[in-house]
């Protein structure tokens, strides 16, 4: 949400240098109660939220001395909601100071350290979340930091109070380490094994999601927890159709794809049929968030089994083409003169939307992939993407675009095209040369 005020009067605030006054009146109102429902709205949250728009619209030279006066304040208040504002302050800040902070990170780091090690659950979840977002946006400076945070991060994760902020923190480290995710990868994969069957319901998918992230780092190295591991998860694939249930189910089958990636073919290849059958179950099931993640898997499985995924094509194209072509909520066929619903339209903007995202970004990999084998469906499927061309979704139609550039690349490596040469004819038939 815009706070138009502030954008409004940025010049004015800025030469009057109020980006302190506004800051300290604003933390006070950062302190109050957070709702435990993340939906749910309140004074400390909207409070947060012009704080993020003073980081984006002030100079950081402004913001930041300010914000480390605060900080130093409000870290030795015997009030834990006072500590915790701060850190939430922090965070909500680093995108738009993030090269600022970069040069004073060391002043970042003692308010880190101090909110892991307090006393309340509250403030060192909301250190967490700072570190969740400083890996992000100063991913260098967090990677030279690995050998503080880590440990801490996964001593964290043994505290329930603390299991949902740590989770999250120690997904988004596990997406930056790379190499040195070897150093932490036995210890993080015992801790995360044991907690997929001993954590809570609502934590699961965060344990889930940070095991496909170790699996993505690792690599090749993740082989030796492979097969324990997909034992574990394949029961969640079955799950009910309860809301949480069926995000369980969507987080596991992605997961199982990046097992793919990281395992390879040779790895994958015992399961690779069970898991392509489930994804066509969650095709079948109409949700579109498992729909969404039968097409991600679709593309993972293509990219790592090559020419070995063509025999699915008759099944695979058709739904492709049946989600691209499906309409949202009856908005499509709307007249034109018909004055559809904000709030509608917003909501046409997550489910099937976001399904058909999906579905078109995979096509130009599933083309790579399968290459001449893809040739009977490039017609009509390419056909059904342009009719997408001018969707008002701007990822939709950057993975429409991305897929018809691919194709476009696909049939000219197929033309099996000759080195140029000035003054030759460039333009060759893809279709007569496949």
């Amino acid at each position: 949400m815009s706070f138009s005020p502030l954008r409004s009067k940025r010049t004015k605030i800025q030469n009057n240098n109020l980006a302190g006054p506004i800051l300290e009146g604003l933390l006070p109102i950062a302190a109050e109660p957070v709702p435990e429902d993340i939906d749910e709205d309140s004074p400390s949250r909207s409070a947060l939220r012009v704080i993020d728009e003073v980081a984006l619209n002030l100079p950081a030279s402004h913001v930041f001395p300010a914000m480390r006066s605060l900080m130093s304040t409000y870290m030795v208040s015997a009030e834990p909601s006072h500590r915790r504002a701060a850190l939430s302050m922090l965070a909500t800040s680093i995108e738009g100071i993030a090269d600022h902070l970069t040069q004073n990170i060391n002043d970042v780091w003692v308010v880190i350290d101090r909110g892991l090690s307090d006393s309340d659950a509250g403030v060192r979840g909301a250190a967490c979340t700072a570190i969740s977002c400083l890996c992000q946006y100063c991913e260098d400076e967090v990677k030279d930091r690995h050998a503080v945070l880590m440990p801490a991060i996964l001593e964290l994760m043994n505290d329930p109070a603390t299991q949902r902020n740590a989770g999250i923190s120690l997904d988004s480290m596990l997406e930056i380490l790379q190499d040195d995710v070897e150093l932490y990868l036995n210890s993080i994969m015992e801790r995360l094994v044991i907690l997929l069957e001993t954590a809570p319901k609502d934590i699961q998918p965060i344990i889930i999601g940070a095991i496909g992230s170790a699996a993505h780092s690792a690599g090749a190295r993740f082989q030796p927890y492979f097969e324990a591991t997909i034992q574990k998860l394949q029961h969640f694939l079955v799950l009910g159709d309860s809301v949480e249930e069926t995000e369980l189910k969507g987080i596991a089958m992605d997961t199982l794809g990046t097992f793919a990636q990281a395992v390879g073919k040779d790895g994958f290849r015992p399961y690779f049929a069970d898991v392509m059958k489930q994804a066509f179950v969650f095709l079948q099931s109409g949700n579109s968030r498992l729909s969404e993640c039968s097409f991600i898997c679709f593309g993972e499985m293509a990219e790592v089994f090559g020419e070995e995924f063509s025999p699915y094509l008759d099944n695979v194209v058709p739904a492709i083409i049946t989600s691209l072509e499906q309409t949202e909520h009856g908005l499509d066929n709307a007249p034109d003169d018909e004055i559809v619903d904000l709030d509608e339209l917003l909501k046409t903007t997550s489910a099937v939307c976001i399904e058909k995202q999906h579905a078109a970004s995979v096509v130009g990999t599933i083309f790579v992939a399968t290459k001449r084998h893809f040739l009977p469906y490039v017609e009509k499927i390419t056909l059904a993407l342009i009719e997408l061309a001018q969707h008002y979704s701007e990822d939709l139609r950057k993975g429409v675009y991305d897929s018809l550039f691919t194709i476009c690349q696909v049939f000219y490596q197929l033309s099996d095209p000759q080195e140029f040469v000035p003054g030759l004819p460039v333009v060759r038939s893809a279709f007569l040369s496949a």
